[in-house]
């Protein structure tokens, strides 16, 4: 077994938040001397968003699904199988066909579930965001959100805290996504959840892009694509 081998299950787990705080640090400190591990990450970063606008029946199916080796791809063209891929290398984490669907829920539904998993994704590390803001509203709706980006070796994770304010109106019991708009090039999301009246969404996404590249961060609408809540970052 070689230096690198240990590790080739753990990006798929690590992008999802299914690695413990201890794992995260270890793989993260590979990542820093392993271009492969690296650019592997970088790849499947986008995934968790579109996993997260799957329902669960979708997500079970992609991972029951057979895989083929992964080919060569030039760089800004992913594989149309990075999904089914990225499901697949979490069921060889050993984990249970509950938790693909629970990765599905945490990145896109506002419930217990992500409450509890979440947390101990993300906390507990040591680590200090390289930027922590606070998003400012274009449209009166019930909402606070505050996004931390923290710099990794291949791109940027960023965790969201999303509160919905405690009303009896249902006008905004809906789902919202997390936009990053670089500084060159179009929008790309991030996470998708469902807003839960008088509760607080923890979500995290990644991206390839470096802070310094980030121009901007969007809350919208995710059915009208309207934006709600933004920042420019910087």
């Amino acid at each position: 077994m070689n230096d690198h081998e240990p590790y080739e299950q753990w990006d798929a787990a690590y992008l999802l938040g299914a690695l413990s705080p201890a794992e995260r640090r270890e793989f993260e400190e590979h990542l820093d001397g392993c271009e492969r591990c690296s650019s592997t990450v970088a790849e499947l970063a986008a995934m968790p968003a579109l996993l997260g606008a799957l329902p669960a029946d979708a997500a079970l199916a992609l991972a029951d699904r057979p895989t083929k080796p992964a080919a060569a791809v030039s760089a800004g063209q992913p594989s149309a199988d990075l999904l089914p891929r990225l499901l697949a290398r979490l069921r060889r984490r050993r984990r249970t066909r509950r938790w693909v669907v629970a990765g599905a829920g945490a990145l896109a539904a506002a419930t217990v579930a992500v409450g509890l998993i979440l947390p101990s994704a993300l906390g507990g590390t040591g680590e200090r965001p390289t930027t922590t803001i606070a998003l400012q509203r274009e449209a009166a709706v019930p909402l606070r959100a505050s996004i931390e980006l923290t710099s990794v070796p291949w791109g940027t994770r960023l965790a969201m805290t999303c509160t919905y304010e405690s009303s009896r109106s249902p006008a905004y019991t809906h789902r919202y996504a997390l936009y990053v708009v670089p500084r060159s090039g179009e929008a790309v999301p991030v996470s998708t959840w469902n807003a839960v009246p008088g509760q607080t969404v923890h979500t995290a996404g990644s991206m390839a892009l470096a802070v310094g590249d980030v121009e901007r961060i969007e809350l919208r609408d995710a059915i009208s694509q309207d934006v709600l809540l933004s920042r420019t970052v910087g």
